[in-house]
């Protein structure tokens, strides 16, 4: 119960933080896909975040009897569906304003795509889609630990691309321009100063740092669980491939 409101919970925020400190910071960027297509990429840096996270627990804290290869073949089938999602999200929200051609829809694609964060975009299409679909499409790669930790972390930078190529050119729109019908002019592309770069690496710091300490405090893995399934568990041979067969306690 707790798990099915936290998840309502999650994708409400992601679509407040769209709406708030994106779409409302662009005159005349209006998507009511947009906050879906955010919620979906959130969901696929998570997945791929437990992903590093298991593979780190198994190379570094010697977890390997209970975090097992399986897992990692169901997350990469999650990785996989969640990568197409994000395709097909994409393409629902980019379509509108590419038929539209209207004034607004022209400064929107500009602001965002075409103009001071192509590149960005290029490099987020090409991390987010394109290269973890060509990983990811191998059941080998799938059922590999390392062919899924490379693939989520390359899903991971790819996200954090297209982040800043959303909210940068959101926040660099001079804040009389905003209640504009559109934008008339684009503003030029900001890059990353040392401090935004010592800023984003501190904050990734950060977040590992407070995993880690959580770590000394609360287990990793829930070993009592892991190996009740294990010993009410046992791999079977079905048809022409294999299953596991799963008991049920008393």
């Amino acid at each position: 119960m707790f798990g099915t409101f936290y998840f309502l919970i999650l994708v409400f925020v992601n679509f407040l933080i769209t709406t708030d400190f994106g779409q409302s910071m662009v005159p005349g960027w209006r998507d009511a896909i947009f906050p879906m297509y955010h919620s979906i990429s959130s969901f696929q840096a998570g997945v791929a975040g437990i992903v590093i996270a298991l593979w780190a627990a198994r190379r570094y804290m010697h977890l390997e009897k209970y975090v097992h290869v399986d897992a990692f073949w169901s997350l990469g089938r999650l990785l996989f569906a969640l990568t197409l999602l994000w395709v097909y999200f994409f393409y629902s929200s980019f379509i509108v304003f590419w038929y539209g051609r209207s004034a607004t829809d022209i400064s929107t694609l500009d602001l965002l795509i075409r103009g001071p964060m192509m590149y960005a975009f290029i490099a987020a299409i090409i991390l987010i889609w394109f290269v973890p679909w060509w990983i990811l499409i191998w059941n080998k790669v799938r059922r590999s630990v390392n062919g899924m930790a490379i693939g989520a972390a390359v899903i991971l930078v790819g996200v954090l691309i297209d982040r800043i190529r959303i909210f940068v050119p959101a926040w660099s729109v001079p804040p009389d321009q905003i209640h504009q019908r559109w934008l008339e002019k684009i503003p030029d592309t900001i890059y990353p100063d040392v401090f935004d770069i010592l800023i984003m690496a501190g904050g990734i710091s950060l977040a590992v740092l407070i995993i880690l300490l959580m770590t000394r405090v609360i287990p990793v893995l829930s070993v009592w669980q892991v190996q009740e399934f294990n010993l009410l568990s046992k791999p079977i041979k079905y048809v022409r491939g294999q299953a596991t067969m799963i008991a049920k306690p008393d």
